[in-house]
């Protein structure tokens, strides 16, 4: 499969080359990265596995100050993006708690995930082209080799695997394993 993997945590990015070996995979780590490659219709992808909160630091907007977009769901855009083109995609949100740090979720989060499908039942009813998944569903322990370059940072990563294995949106694949190869 060409995977599109978009994602701005450095330890993430390398998880997905662990995670997706086999795979042809392109790892964007960017907005602007992630734009121009979807953008570019030459470039063609069977799936597209994307962080719903990135940085905003190359992406701008005159009139709003930086410190008000810091990190922006820009991973809604390309999943639109990404459906237009026919292209299964997988958002992965990073908290899924309806009480995190104290405050409810976002009510549009909620939304999000109700249009993305959130809790479809499994089958051959999910005919859709995007999935919403928790990240804490989709972690896995890091991976020996990264654990020593990323020392400090959290121990656990997502695997990307995982990530579409439990969308259920690629019945190609084996049955989840929640493991790294």
């Amino acid at each position: 499969m060409k995977i599109l993997v978009i994602d701005d945590n450095p330890a993430n990015r390398e998880s997905a080359i662990k995670t997706l070996e086999g795979h042809i995979v392109t790892i964007c780590a960017s907005v602007k990265e992630a734009f121009l490659c979807l953008g570019n219709e030459d470039i063609e992808f069977d799936a597209v596995l994307t962080a719903l909160f990135l940085q905003s630091r190359d992406f701008s907007v005159d009139y709003i100050p930086p410190q008000d977009y810091a990190r922006i769901p820009a991973g809604l855009a390309f999943a639109i993006l990404a459906a237009n083109r026919r292209i299964r995609t997988v958002i992965v949100m990073d908290y899924c708690q309806i009480v995190s740090y104290g405050e409810r979720e976002p009510y549009w989060l909620v939304s999000l995930r109700q249009l993305a499908g959130w809790g479809r039942s499994s089958g051959s009813d999910k005919k859709g082209l995007v999935y919403c998944i928790c990240e804490d569903q989709v972690s896995a322990p890091m991976h020996p080799d990264l654990f020593e370059r990323f020392n400090g940072g959290d121990f656990y990563l997502k695997n990307w695997l995982t990530v579409m294995e439990r969308s259920d949106l690629f019945p190609e694949l084996l049955p989840y394993t929640n493991g790294y190869s």
